[in-house]
């Protein structure tokens, strides 16, 4: 008993040692990691995280003026002439604005000295205007104390008319602008930082982080082209902050930031937010940063000697858990910014190493305790003895041999269920091949894709069906990578086009060979789906703004002294363009349904569902004196109109094509609806119209969802809007129900659309 306490002891103090060793190296290794730069990238990107996550409001009194796209499209190409930005400039003082930070460089004379006098007298109205000097670093790409540089300035007359700022901002090693220096003193003088003289503060030295609270167009905007029309209020800048600068794409003044990108002038916008606020983002000291980066560690270590193991893992997550809060509390209520993953990574190694050492120890510990059974049978029977002290020595033996016995069964059973059950039950395709390419297990699901494959010549041929610019096994294993393969199209058993991406996981390693798991993961409904977005953007980006588009002209035309329209005529406009709109956005919605909504199938009859309908358009029939004319169903036919549909969406695909051929048929004409049987299983609505007809070009495309061209390739706005967007709902409700649509259609004579579904009778 003396030797097992002694034993015991050994084991506990070898753990204090290493406890100990741990307690001085991890500190000062979590301080050095602290200062590479993976990790300082890796805390960036927290950091952009962080701070993204945790929106702000903006300071309202900042307005800023763009020179956008729309500006840059009626005004001209950049650059534009002085005397423009002297126009707004005049503009703008009549509102009287705080101050104005003009966020464009001035640095050449103008060919005609009028345009630089008329900037500069514009300027000169002004009590508080800011202008960007440009600083260039000769012969470095850091700023530090010793750099020197280029200074690109306003010309004189206009440096002489306003304050000047630097806008030099140097992105970090990941291209992600996050500091700048409030000012910069070169040989000639010192600059104070752009945003800096907007806020009409005076300058400090001092690097700060930008304080973002809000992504991109978060800030009051006004278009260029409105202030100097005369279209924006004074009141909108009476007593504000003005920020005039590029937000075009095209004139590049675009940086990467923690919320995205965003301009020049909208960065600006919030550095001048945060100095007017007095908001700002501080680094600890270093002492204090280095206390914070180890106290974590210290207080894992102190669990590691003080809690049992069980519970060693949870405290370990509840440190990790409690340190990102802290450092999310610290940074979005106290403006401190605490690097966190030279931390995170030392935690983690620092419960690795304790417990790689802890079970070490351990092992050695019973590898000595099991020698020293093996060499002593009295141990050994005091062993079995304290196992089990009412049995003998034999009784043990048995117990034992029995649990060993159904251990191993458990472990035949486990493997079972692992190799069949689990991967017939996954949700993919799954194949495993073995180092030739053979296939070893597939679960059912993979049998869409190898029923073409022989399993007598293995992967080999398989792989060249799938991908045949991998021609061999060995040629696929060095592209995979042990990672992903490019998408493949394959046909399945029932010849439907699939799209597959393939995952590559080796399962296996041993002197037999490498065994393979491929996962098929099915994106063919994710790939319908992005068709299907895209056809809605292509719908709506060309469709819906086109009446949009019509009105505001009209409203243009409109207020153009030269160019009278009638009231009554402008007005009628008007309205047939809102009609479109709202029809347009009802076929959407429609659409949208037909697409993804749960159908709700009742047993009805096409002979009661199409009357419902017709009263539907019968006035929008009446006022083009349209004729809608329903045949007559005999008994025998409505006795096998009965079908298994949802009603609300089959009556919107007939209200869709009758008011199509009300739309396209001239006035005095007749529409004729009939009820059908075909081919003893389907029932049929015949809609004939006696309209303009269509080309097979345009019948072509509308049956294949395209947009309608016409005669000239032109592409058919009207026809594609109101038509378009209808036919793909009718295609898809038709789909769905097991139906289809076939459309007859004469130019100059009319066009019959019939709508088939299938019979219950």
């Amino acid at each position: 008993m003396k030797n097992l306490k002694l034993r015991h002891t050994r084991f506990f103090s070898l753990l204090v040692v290493e406890w100990l060793w741990l307690l001085c190296l991890l500190p000062i290794l979590c301080i050095w990691l602290s200062t590479t730069s993976s990790i300082k990238l890796l805390d960036n990107f927290i950091y952009d995280r962080l701070l993204s996550s945790h929106v702000q409001t903006v300071d309202q009194r900042i307005v800023l003026i763009d020179i956008d796209e729309r500006s840059l499209a009626q005004i001209g190409a950049w650059p534009w002439q002085r005397t423009t930005h002297a126009a707004l400039l005049n503009r703008l003082s009549q509102a009287h604005p705080k101050s104005v930070l003009f966020d464009v460089i001035f640095a050449e004379p103008d060919a005609q000295p009028m345009q630089d006098q008329a900037l500069t007298d514009a300027l000169k109205q002004f009590e508080h205007i800011a202008l960007p000097v440009l600083l260039l670093p000769k012969n470095s790409l850091s700023i530090d104390a010793d750099t020197t540089f280029n200074e690109v300035l306003p010309i004189p007359s206009l440096a002489q008319s306003a304050q000047l700022g630097h806008i030099m901002a140097q992105p970090d090693s990941d291209n992600v602008l996050r500091h700048i220096k409030l000012s910069i003193t070169t040989d000639q003088q010192t600059y104070p930082a752009l945003a800096q003289q907007a806020a009409l503060l005076s300058a400090s030295n001092q690097e700060i982080r930008i304080p973002y609270i809000a992504p991109a167009g978060s800030y009051a905007h006004v278009s260029y082209v409105d202030v100097l029309n005369g279209l924006v209020a004074n009141d909108i800048f009476e007593g504000r902050y003005v920020l005039i600068g590029a937000s075009a794409a095209g004139l590049g003044d675009q940086y990467s930031t923690p919320f995205g990108t965003m301009t020049g002038v909208e960065i600006q916008a919030t550095v001048l937010d945060a100095l007017i606020n007095q908001r700002s983002l501080k680094t600890l000291p270093i002492p204090l940063s280095w206390l914070v980066l180890v106290l974590p560690i210290v207080l894992l270590l102190i669990g590691f000697i003080s809690l049992n193991e069980r519970y060693q893992l949870a405290f370990l997550l509840g440190l990790f858990v409690l340190h990102v809060g802290l450092i999310a509390v610290s940074l979005w209520w106290s403006g401190v910014w605490i690097p966190p993953v030279a931390t995170w990574v030392v935690l983690l190694l620092a419960y690795l190493l304790w417990s790689w050492r802890r079970l070490s120890a351990a092992m050695h510990y019973f590898d000595g305790e099991i020698r020293l059974i093996a060499q002593s049978p009295n141990q050994l029977r005091a062993l079995l003895m304290h196992l089990s002290p009412s049995s003998s020595v034999s009784n043990v033996k048995t117990t034992h041999g029995r649990s060993l016995s159904a251990l191993i069964k458990q472990v035949g059973d486990l493997q079972h269920f692992m190799t069949y059950s689990l991967l017939q039950a996954q949700p993919m395709a799954m194949l495993v091949l073995g180092e030739a390419g053979k296939i070893i297990l597939s679960n059912q699901k993979s049998q869409s894709i190898v029923h073409n494959a022989s399993p007598v010549t293995g992967i080999k041929d398989f792989l060249a069906h799938l991908d045949p610019s991998c021609r061999t096994w060995s040629q696929w294993r060095d592209a995979a990578d042990y990672l992903w393969l490019n998408n493949i199209e394959v046909n399945d058993h029932l010849d439907h086009r699939v799209i597959y991406k393939i995952q590559v996981t080796p399962v296996q390693m041993d002197g037999s060979g490498q065994t393979w798991l491929l996962g098929f993961i099915d994106l063919t409904q994710e790939r319908e789906i992005q068709r299907q977005n895209a056809e809605l953007i292509q719908f709506l980006s060309h469709d819906l703004r086109t009446p949009q588009v019509n009105i505001l002209s009209l409203l243009q035309l409109h207020q153009n002294d030269d160019v009278q329209m009638p009231k009554d005529k402008m007005i009628k406009k008007i309205d047939q363009n809102v009609r479109r709109t709202l029809t347009l956005a009802e076929s959407l919605v429609f659409l949208s349904h037909a697409k993804t909504g749960d159908y709700r199938y009742m047993e009805l009859n096409l002979a009661q569902i199409t009357p419902v309908a017709i009263e539907q358009v019968w006035a929008q029939a009446q006022q083009k004196n349209i004729r809608l004319t329903f045949k007559p169903v005999n008994e025998e036919v409505s006795a096998r109109c009965w079908m298994s549909v949802d009603g609300d969406l089959v009556e919107r695909a007939i209200i869709n094509v009758l008011t199509n051929a009300i739309r396209y048929s001239p006035e005095h004409r007749e529409v004729t609806i009939e009820i059908k049987i075909v081919d003893q299983t389907y029932v049929a609505c015949h809609i004939t119209d006696q309209g303009i007809g269509m080309t097979p070009t345009q019948i072509s495309q509308l049956m294949d969802g395209q947009r309608l061209t016409t005669e000239s390739g032109a592409t058919d706005i009207d026809a594609a809007g109101s038509m378009g967007i209808g036919f793909s709902m009718v295609r898809i409700i038709m789909q769905r129900h097991g139906g289809r649509v076939e459309l007859q259609s004469t130019q100059g004579q009319g066009t019959q659309v019939a709508l088939i579904f299938p019979s219950m009778i």
